[in-house]
């Protein structure tokens, strides 16, 4: 998607699909997405990348943490398609 896109809409719908979700439960940005109607193949790397990082802003502000310590000292790909532990509290 090469269009300015709004972001908000999208990360409301993210975050209604985290907050169903289980502390110790996990997922990717990627899934969510799709779980939320949206077909992540709509979306560009960039944006896809602007996703994953409002995604984890508003986790945090709604006292949720996407773990993906699981990564740590690891070089791997994208973080929006990388296994996320939610942990909440």
């Amino acid at each position: 998607m090469s269009k300015k896109f709004d972001l908000q809409p999208i990360i409301d719908s993210l975050m209604t699909e985290l907050l169903k979700m289980k502390d110790g439960e996990s997922s990717t940005t990627c899934r969510l997405l799709v779980k939320a109607g949206y077909p992540k193949d709509q979306y560009d790397t960039i944006e896809l990348l602007q996703i994953h990082g409002a995604l984890c802003e508003a986790a945090q502000k709604n006292g949720i943490t996407l773990d993906l310590s699981a990564y740590d000292d690891k070089i791997v790909g994208f973080p929006f398609v990388m296994e996320f532990v939610v942990r909440k509290g």
